[in-house]
């Protein structure tokens, strides 16, 4: 049978099963083979598939070497309908002292972001330290704004390899961090620009090796904090400095949390911030909280009343 004779929404559907079971193990990752490669070629027979089959080509994002991030994000800057198809991330941290490879860019994509970045009137974060870390390639700032700019995006999926960096209580992770919060405060403006509305999954990750016991959870309380986000899973926490800061309540629905070291009082205390929860799961691993002090049966404390907030 002829494709012409195909309705368009018959169509649609088989595109979207196109290059969905093949995957390639990397030393970093494991990348899902998807755009491009397999949807590239039907999108150039004709106008009709080009018209059905381009929007396709950017739903799902993945970065899958040292050049996608920083040529994805001159493209969404460039031309900001691209980023509006993209429902999917998925980011990986480099190894360390790697950056991403901003050789393709040239000065009139520089000047571009630097105009974004100057723009962002309520975002804390010092303009000029973010503008020199994306020219030399830091991934965090390149993801950061890469955010920004994908404002229909549902879910979230970033593995990070190295944590805390020695500054006291900042993070390496600062630009990622500061901006999950600005997103969080502006979702419930209509007009906010540059603002994600829709992320309903984030799934976040410690895969690495240099903290034993997985990386703190106070690290990833950002990514619970926007009022569309119903699913997290976390890979590979630990207690560090949690309480530090006042607790928040969370409208997430379905809480999973993978091999991680947490005392159960914490767990208690955390789950506690959780109004709206539905579902809640827990696989404790091996770290510096030994079986003894997390008690599965004493979870059911947490369904009393929430602590106070300040």
């Amino acid at each position: 049978m002829s494709l012409d004779k195909l309705s368009d929404d018959l169509l649609l559907e088989i595109a979207e099963w196109v290059g969905t079971d093949a995957y390639h193990p990397s030393l970093v990752n494991i990348i899902t083979v998807r755009g491009t490669r397999f949807l590239g070629p039907p999108a150039l027979c004709s106008r009709r598939l080009n018209t059905i089959v381009s929007p396709l080509l950017y739903r799902m994002f993945i970065q899958t070497n040292t050049k996608a991030l920083p040529a994805f994000l001159r493209l969404a800057l460039e031309r900001p309908q691209i980023g509006e198809e993209v429902k999917k991330l998925m980011a990986t941290e480099l190894p360390e002292d790697t950056k991403l490879d901003m050789s393709g860019w040239s000065p009139q994509d520089f000047e571009r972001c630097r105009t974004a970045i100057d723009s962002f009137d309520d975002l804390l974060i010092l303009k000029s330290g973010w503008m020199a870390n994306v020219e030399q390639g830091i991934w965090d700032a390149i993801v950061a704004l890469l955010l920004l700019f994908l404002p229909k995006l549902e879910e979230i999926e970033m593995a990070f390899y190295y944590g805390r960096v020695p500054r006291g209580r900042e993070f390496s992770y600062r630009y990622i961090i500061q901006t999950f919060k600005y997103v969080a405060s502006n979702q419930s403006f209509e007009k906010s620009p540059y603002s994600l509305k829709h992320p309903k999954t984030i799934s976040a990750a410690y895969p690495g090796s240099i903290f034993k016991y997985g990386m703190d959870l106070d690290l990833f309380l950002p990514f619970f904090t926007p009022p569309s986000v119903s699913k997290v899973l976390i890979s590979r926490v630990c207690e560090g400095s949690f309480w530090a800061a006042p607790p928040r309540r969370y409208q997430v629905q379905d809480l999973r949390f993978d091999n991680c070291s947490l005392n159960g009082d914490t767990v208690i205390k955390f789950l506690r911030c959780f109004t709206s929860i539905r579902k809640f799961h827990y696989v404790h691993g091996d770290g510096s909280v030994g079986y003894h002090l997390f008690l599965p049966q004493k979870n059911g404390r947490s369904s009393s009343s929430p602590p106070p907030l300040s």
